[in-house]
C-alpha cells in the first residue's frame, strides 16, 4: 500500500464528528469513536475487517457476515446455545466499542411442512429480540415455512411503484423502445434479482401471479412483446449462475459443488463433470440451487433427442402388442361364434 494511500485511509477513520440540525437551531458536535460510516466505500469494508474475529462457539453454530449485516444460523441440535451465543455476541460488540441492538435483531424459526413436526415445541423466546413469521435478508423475504409467498407480493408491489416512473417518462416524450430498455434495467432487474436463491421456493400460484404481472407490462407497452414467461427466465438466470460458478474456482459457491467424476467410458457429454447429489427424502432436493441445477443439467440436446427417440419407439411398441392383441381376441371370439351358431343349425 502506498504511503499517500495508508495515509488517506487513516484520516478516513480519524476525527469523525456528528451533529442534529433542526430547522434553525445546531446542536453541538459529538466525536464518533467507532461506528460505520454510511454511503461509503470503506464502510462496509471495514466492518468486515472488525467482524473478522467473530466466531460461534459451539460446533455447527454458523454466522454470515455480509456489509454491516449479521445472520447468525443455529441448527435444531443446537438449540440450547442461543442465549450463550447471543452473550458472546454481546461481549465482543462491547470490546470492540460497538453496541448489540436487540431492538432491531430479529428471530425466525424454519419449520418443516410435515404435519408431525407441527407438535415440536418451539424454543423459549429471547429477551428483548423480536420473534416474526418472516425476514427480510439481503433483500430476499425468508418466511418460516419456507415458501416465497410475501417475497413475491413484495417485488410486485415494489416493481408496480416503478410503472409510475414509466409512465412520467412516456408523458414527457420517450418512446416505447427506451420505455422498454429502462424497463429491463429496473423492473425487470428487480423482479429477477436473486431469483436463483428462492425460486426453487416458488409455487405455481406465485410464477402465474408474476406472468400476469409481465403480461400487464406487455400490454401498456412497457415491457417487449417477445419476453418470454417467468418460468424461461428463472431457468434462464439459474443456467448462466451455474455456468459462472462452473468456469470460476473463486466463486464463492464453487466450494458446495461436488467434486469432479473422472469416467473411463465416453458416452455423450454432460454439461458438467460432476458427481450428482444422492437426492433424499426431502422438499430441499427441488429447491435447493446446487441440487437442483446439478440433476437440471445432466443432459444435453443430444440426451435430449435420444430420450425422446426411446419414448416414441416405446409408444410404437406399446400400440403395436396392442394392435396384435385385440386382433387376436378378435379371431377367437369370431371363431366361438362361428362354432356356436353351426353347432345351433345342426341341431
Amino acid at each position: 500500500m502506498k504511503h499517500t494511500t495508508g495515509s488517506e485511509i487513516r484520516d478516513f477513520f480519524d476525527g469523525h464528528s456528528h451533529c442534529m440540525k433542526f430547522g434553525a437551531e445546531t446542536s453541538s458536535f459529538a466525536n464518533i469513536m467507532a461506528s460505520v460510516n454510511q454511503g461509503s466505500s470503506l464502510g462496509p469494508a471495514s466492518f468486515i475487517v472488525t467482524a473478522a474475529d467473530l466466531h460461534p462457539l459451539q460446533p455447527g453454530n454458523v454466522i454470515i457476515k455480509f456489509a454491516d449485516d449479521t445472520y447468525l444460523v443455529i441448527p435444531a441440535s443446537n438449540t440450547n446455545s442461543c442465549l450463550n451465543v447471543l452473550k458472546h455476541i454481546q461481549r465482543w460488540a462491547l470490546t470492540n466499542d460497538l453496541k448489540l441492538n436487540r431492538s432491531k435483531s430479529q428471530e425466525i424459526i424454519f419449520k418443516a411442512r410435515t404435519a408431525r413436526d407441527e407438535s415440536i415445541q418451539l424454543p423459549a423466546i429471547l429477551p428483548d429480540i423480536k420473534r416474526v413469521n418472516s425476514l427480510a435478508a439481503l433483500g430476499v423475504v425468508l418466511q418460516d415455512n419456507l415458501k416465497v409467498t410475501d417475497h413475491v407480493n413484495a417485488v410486485i408491489a415494489s416493481c408496480s411503484s416503478l410503472l409510475y416512473v414509466l409512465q412520467v417518462l412516456r408523458q414527457h416524450g420517450m418512446p416505447n423502445t427506451s420505455l422498454q430498455d429502462v424497463f429491463r434495467a429496473t423492473v425487470m432487474s428487480k423482479m429477477l434479482y436473486c431469483c436463483q436463491a428462492w425460486s426453487g421456493f416458488c409455487s405455481t400460484a406465485d410464477r402465474q401471479r408474476l406472468d400476469s404481472f409481465i403480461r400487464r407490462c406487455i400490454k401498456l407497452g412497457y415491457c417487449a412483446p417477445d419476453t418470454p414467461p417467468i418460468e424461461t427466465l428463472l431457468i434462464e438466470a439459474d443456467e448462466n449462475l451455474l455456468r459462472k460458478v462452473l468456469g470460476n474456482y473463486h466463486h464463492i459457491l464453487y466450494p458446495l459443488l461436488p467434486p469432479p467424476v473422472d469416467r473411463a467410458y465416453n458416452l455423450c457429454q454432460r454439461k458438467h463433470n460432476r458427481s450428482l447429489i444422492t437426492k433424499k427424502n426431502s422438499p430441499f432436493n427441488e429447491n435447493n440451487f446446487i441440487i437442483r441445477l446439478l440433476h437440471r443439467e445432466i443432459f444435453t440436446d443430444g440426451h435430449a433427442v435420444l430420450i425422446f427417440a426411446l419414448f416414441c419407439l416405446n409408444v410404437f411398441r406399446l400400440l403395436a402388442l396392442t394392435f396384435v392383441a385385440v386382433t387376436i381376441f378378435r379371431s377367437v371370439y369370431n371363431c366361438d361364434v362361428v362354432c356356436r351358431c353351426t353347432m345351433s343349425h345342426s341341431i
